[in-house]
């Protein structure tokens, strides 16, 4: 599939890359490309067995979209998944909801579902991917979603102290080291407001929680590192996510509606 996908884009770069080009400095939403930072080489890795990963194919963006379409089996044809998961999005006591923060975006798909559940708020999508966020962009504007995205690191992402009402990610935590999760929970909690809301998804994590518990789910989770390119998979499992917030600073609040699933049960929010 990868190596069908990869050589139809890139048989076709000059299109493809035009289409891109033109979109680049569109509305409703903006995009910050960053070409000249560093990109740290725990990033690099080829996810899912992408070819180049997240960072080193100019069709990144393309080949996620596609790939993980088929990963789906035809449910999220239309953001499906992720429109889901914007319209069950835990938001601050108060009600404001005035931005918020997308972490490891890829595709924008989350971002963009966001952005159509909360018209009226600032919404960012940030992701190492140069081509990952650039694809997420030219998305948006054919789709005329106003979200914005920039090329940046969850751990260290540029933005103010307490700008945003809540910091969200989807399926992102896995795919980094155990250290760069504890330091993407810590810059959440410096970006949030107090009264903020975080809401990471991913699978669940520490001894005996959830998807541990089941032999043969342990066995899937170690496939997908051997088989799958998920290099951080096992360092991940072994952070306790929970604990970590709540060393942060975090008011935990372990309890979710049932359609996450598989997904993070958790959510946490900054004291007011």
């Amino acid at each position: 599939m990868w190596k069908a996908l990869q050589l139809h884009y890139h048989e076709n770069a000059d299109t493809y890359l035009s289409e891109m080009e033109a979109t680049d400095t569109m509305g409703p939403g903006k995009l910050e490309l960053n070409p000249d930072m560093e990109i740290p080489n725990y990033t690099k890795y080829e996810i899912h067995m992408q070819p180049g990963g997240y960072v080193g194919d100019a069709f990144a963006g393309h080949l996620y979209h596609y790939g993980t379409n088929n990963f789906y089996r035809a449910e999220n044809y239309q953001d499906e998944i992720h429109r889901n998961l914007a319209s069950q999005m835990a938001t601050p006591q108060d009600g404001k909801v005035m931005r918020i923060l997308d972490m490891g975006c890829g595709t924008g798909q989350l971002t963009a579902a966001l952005k159509e559940r909360f018209p009226d708020a600032e919404v960012w999508g940030i992701d190492i991917g140069g081509p990952m966020v650039r694809y997420a962009h030219m998305r948006c504007v054919d789709l005329e979603i106003g979200a914005n995205f920039r090329q940046g690191l969850a751990e260290d992402t540029k933005f103010e102290d307490g700008f945003f009402d809540i910091v969200t990610s989807y399926i992102m935590h896995h795919e980094v080291t155990a250290e760069k999760t504890k330091e993407i929970i810590a810059e959440s909690y410096r970006v949030l407001r107090p009264g903020g809301v975080y809401f990471p998804i991913d699978f669940e994590t520490g001894a005996g929680r959830g998807r541990g518990k089941n032999a043969y789910n342990r066995f899937s989770s170690w496939r997908d590192h051997r088989w799958n390119e998920e290099v951080w998979r096992p360092e991940y499992s072994s952070v306790d996510f929970n604990g970590e917030m709540r060393k942060t600073g975090f008011d935990v609040v372990d309890e979710g509606p049932p359609a996450w699933r598989s997904r993070f049960n958790v959510l946490g929010t900054k004291p007011a």
